[in-house]
């Protein structure tokens, strides 16, 4: 193809921190902290479950030596178990 750059450019990536001209030779990431820190998720309790588990981070709860997936979308959260 003709008329294309030859030179290779950073690429896209899922957090870019290459620098950039338009950005005054700064990544995006310096320009887009929030001010706002997040300390996580209060402890949760469920008050009409029969009990809770922690999600491993494989995705699973194990009860009375059986492991039961979910999904790793839930890992390190509590869950709670109704039978």
């Amino acid at each position: 193809m003709t008329g294309l750059p030859t030179t290779r450019t950073c690429g896209w990536k899922l957090s870019c921190s290459c620098p950039h001209q338009a950005l005054a030779m700064k990544t995006p990431g310096e320009l887009t902290r929030s001010p706002h820190l997040h300390g996580g998720l209060a402890p949760v309790t469920y008050p009409w479950h029969d009990w809770a588990a922690t999600v491993t981070h494989c995705g699973r709860i194990c009860y009375d030596h059986r492991k039961i997936n979910l999904s790793q979308v839930f890992a390190g959260q509590d869950v709670g178990v109704r039978q």
